[in-house]
């Protein structure tokens, strides 16, 4: 894993306990790593949007569901790893099916 991801954490004022503790373990054990940001607009986007688009692009098989009514749309060099969901995060949820249970046990 590139040490960019442990400083980009750092950089933007995340404790080890934070995000930054969960996903940089996670990822370092091969797991994927599904970024789901909900109703993050543009009034300050250097807060949640720009930092989540640095975490997916430090992680190669990272991905980012991005739900905005009003700002859903992605970087170009994010192509192929985004979905983008132009709606209103309560009618996304709406139609979100219900918990699942996993089929193989989570090691």
């Amino acid at each position: 894993m590139p040490s960019t991801v442990d400083g980009l954490f750092e950089r933007n004022g995340f404790a080890r306990r934070d995000l930054g503790g969960a996903v940089v373990p996670a990822v370092r054990r091969g797991r994927r790593v599904l970024v789901i940001e909900i109703g993050a607009g543009w009034s300050t986007p250097a807060v949640v949007r720009r930092l989540v688009e640095q975490v997916v692009r430090a992680l190669p098989g990272a991905r980012l569901v991005r739900i905005s009514r009003d700002r859903a749309e992605v970087p170009g060099d994010l192509t192929g790893r985004t979905l983008a969901i132009r709606a209103d995060v309560t009618e996304v949820l709406a139609r979100t099916p219900g918990p699942r249970t996993r089929s193989t046990p989570n090691p």
